[in-house]
């Protein structure tokens, strides 16, 4: 007989059959989080509780596998080896040691001819700037690709050039190129006219990969949009619009102040050497910031294009993409640097600030789920970048480089960083609507934030039990066995996939030995959206909160 899988959830039975299907009944016991193997014909339409073993136990990673990615299923989560039924999307990290026991580049060619979708090969921890604003164009236009992530160069703490660098973690062909670039699809090429390869690594080509992105795909959403007819109060015509969507892209380069260059800690600390580790001044900051208010005034008044929170008016355009990654960072990083110097308005959102109107893009930009759901990263991760070497060397370090003291703290806690960046509500905590607005035209991604975070366990947990044990070393945190943690990581995974509301009471599962080191390590080692986007992490964080 077939084995079927039961799961007591809430006062209900759950049944995972052969074909993934789940079915869920009433039953008069609570058991949270618990599943019983049972040996029993397939499943029909009703169901005994008397057929059920007495030993209970965490799913296993099996089980786990099948829910989060039921081969039958069209909501699927990415997978690394998806079959070639479907046009799905490839992610892979080319830096990750599993992957070099392997023939990366036979695997990148399987990519290329398995699907034919552009590819996408950005800097793996989503710090780089230039990445990001290549990577929220795909997603706000809804264009399918696949994903290499590559390791960032140029970021070393000495200020090392891009030659002198190791290249480990980096495919050949791009050995000698910066991140990112742009492959297109052979049919993206014909319809271009351009070369099948495109940089943009920097402020100039990444324009021109923009505009590029729109004549290729030209029925999605364009960047440069011809406005006239979608903003019908807007006098002007739309050559005159798109030439407004290019002033306001062009002033970015122009705002810019002169910092050392970097992808993980962008237009923050000084160039000059001997000063490389310290903040720019805070009337450098505050000079950006009011520049941006004077630019997003003037195209968001009737006298401009249109009234709108957006750089020019009510929807998205080239200029936000631009913009948005720097302001982004920005947010949540000035305040670590400058006290009381809160480019969102403030610690409190309620209180008046001195950028209302950038006050006002970012709210507008935190309602867009192609950015807040998978590009956008959250205050933690972004405060975390900066409180770690080479950055913000410890209280005790005196580096022999730089002829500056130590920093000590930073000047806003993890907690006013948060404030500062928006409230949870920035930083991940959307509402349903939100998600399925998102996941609805991306048939592999789970159909729920707590589901996608899953999803994301499972089919990394042989590598993230490895970090626990390494982290637990490090840490000098208490000791857990393998085994424990495997235990308790499983069981993370099944709270977040079943979306329970873990903080009614206190569960069995919730107290296995290791669920505290497992939810501590994965709250303190996450960084968004390197691992996932900000509302998968939100569900994880949420869950760490509540019950450690």
């Amino acid at each position: 007989m077939p084995w079927t899988t039961m799961f007591m959830l809430n006062n209900e039975i759950a049944v995972l059959g052969g074909d993934c299907s789940l079915v869920r009944r009433k039953v008069s016991v609570h058991l949270m989080g618990v599943i019983c193997l049972v040996n029993t014909i397939p499943y029909t339409n009703s169901l005994s509780t008397t057929s059920m073993n007495s030993i209970q136990e965490v799913p296993t990673w099996d089980v786990l596998h099948q829910l989060c990615f039921p081969e039958n299923s069209d909501r699927r989560h990415v997978s690394s080896h998806p079959t070639t039924t479907r046009t799905t999307p490839w992610t892979i990290d080319w830096a990750l040691a599993n992957y070099r026991s392997t023939n990366m580049e036979e695997i990148h060619d399987d990519i290329k001819n398995k699907n034919n979708l552009p590819i996408l090969y950005r800097e793996r921890n989503g710090w780089c700037i230039y990445s990001a604003r290549l990577w929220m164009a795909l997603e706000i236009k809804g264009i399918d690709y696949n994903t290499v992530l590559v390791e960032a160069q140029g970021d070393t703490y000495d200020g090392a050039s891009f030659s002198d660098v190791s290249s480990d973690g980096r495919p050949k062909f791009l050995q000698d190129f910066r991140l990112p670039q742009f492959q297109f699809s052979a049919h993206d090429v014909a319809s271009t006219s351009s070369e099948h390869v495109h940089s943009g690594a920097s402020h100039k080509s990444s324009i021109e990969l923009l505009k590029l992105l729109d004549i290729a795909y030209p029925d999605t959403p364009q960047l440069w949009p011809p406005r006239l007819q979608e903003e019908g109060s807007c006098p002007k015509p739309a050559s005159c619009i798109t030439c407004e969507v290019t002033t306001m892209v062009e002033a970015f380069e122009k705002t810019l102040p002169i910092a050392r260059e970097s992808p993980r800690a962008a237009w923050l600390f000084e160039n000059e050497e001997g000063f490389r580790l310290d903040a720019l001044p805070r009337e450098t900051f505050e000079g950006v910031l009011d520049t941006v208010e004077k630019l997003l005034t003037m195209h968001n008044k009737n006298g401009g294009c249109t009234g709108g929170p957006y750089f020019c008016g009510k929807s998205i355009s080239a200029a936000d993409v631009v913009w948005a990654p720097l302001l982004e960072r920005y947010a949540a990083q000035i305040p670590c640097l400058h006290l009381d110097l809160y480019p969102r308005g403030g610690n409190n959102n309620n209180v008046q600030t001195k950028w209302p109107n950038l006050q006002r893009w970012y709210e507008a930009m935190d309602k867009n789920p192609a950015y807040t759901c998978r590009v956008k990263g959250d205050a933690q991760s972004w405060r975390k970048v900066l409180y770690v070497e080479p950055w913000w060397p410890s209280a005790d370090i005196w580096h022999h480089r730089d002829t500056v003291g130590p920093k000590g703290e930073l000047c806003a806690s993890e907690e006013e960083c948060i404030k500062a960046f928006g409230g949870d509500s920035a930083c991940g905590c959307i509402s349903k609507d939100h998600w399925a607005d998102y996941a609805k035209k991306r048939p592999w991604i789970a159909d729920s934030p707590g589901k996608q975070a899953a999803a994301t366990v499972v089919q990394n947990y042989k590598a993230i039990i490895k970090d626990v044990l390494r982290w637990i070393g490090d840490e000098e945190y208490q000791t857990c066995s393998p085994e424990d943690l495997d235990l308790a990581l499983r069981g993370v995974a099944w709270v977040l996939f079943w979306d329970m509301n873990y903080c009614d009471e206190e569960t069995a599962l919730l107290q296995l030995t290791g669920m505290n080191v497992i939810l501590t390590y994965l709250d303190h080692r996450l960084c968004i959206p390197r691992d996932m986007g900000a509302p998968a992490a939100f569900a994880i964080r949420k869950l760490a909160k509540a019950c450690t």
